[in-house]
């Protein structure tokens, strides 16, 4: 019996064969649980990020819509009070969604930014109808959108958000089509650029800035 036995183990038929189809077994059932673990956290994330860059977009897009709309039908009055509280209504969801979904709450607040310099764009320039006389007011309020803009950058310690306000600066600039308006804007948004890299390292945002001015 014994020589039978150590014959069969050498054939690998002996009693550590089943421990070892277990365990081979199991391992099999961890791979495939980990491949299923991965499996979900890749399209949360998908749904996290991507669902959410696509619903701001659609959301901008559907308010400049409503309010090219109204301007064009002669409204213009109504078309700025609609985008301004449109602009209210994303920032007061932000406020409410920002423990549950911070990735979405930080697009809907570029996606407000955004919307703000649009509509206080309107007020003078690109529309048939403009509510302010002056072109200097108009600029004036779209600086100041952009330092409320440039706050919540260095509050948030966002890159991104600084950067899209850089870059607005010089949309101001060349939209004002006005030498003695360029000229100074286009310095300002050098020195914020320098300034956003000798605190907070952004070179990214520098070598952005400096190929745009």
């Amino acid at each position: 019996l014994e020589t039978l036995e150590t014959q069969l183990r050498s054939k690998g038929l002996g009693s550590s064969r089943p421990g070892q189809y277990m365990a081979a077994g199991e391992d099999q059932d961890s791979e495939e649980e980990m491949l299923i673990v991965d499996e979900a956290a890749i399209e949360s994330k998908v749904g996290e990020y991507g669902l959410a860059w696509l619903g701001s977009l659609v959301l901008l897009f559907g308010i400049v819509f409503m309010m090219t709309f109204s301007s064009s039908t002669g409204y213009p009055v109504l078309a700025s009070v609609l985008g301004y509280a449109s602009a209210a209504g994303v920032f007061i969801l932000t406020y409410f969604l920002r423990k549950s979904f911070p990735h979405m709450v930080f697009i809907l607040t570029i996606s407000g930014h955004l919307l703000i310099y649009y509509i206080t764009l309107q007020l003078y320039f690109f529309t048939a109808h403009p509510l302010l006389p002056w072109k200097e007011a108009d600029i004036a309020l779209l600086l100041a959108a952009i330092i409320v803009q440039l706050f919540f950058a260095m509050r948030q310690s966002s890159e991104l958000l600084a950067g899209i306000a850089v870059t607005l600066i010089i949309a101001t600039a060349l939209i004002s089509d006005s030498l003695n308006i360029t000229m100074p804007l286009i310095t300002v948004a050098a020195v914020f650029a320098l300034y956003f890299f000798y605190w907070y390292n952004w070179w990214q945002l520098l070598v952005v800035s400096l190929i745009l001015v």
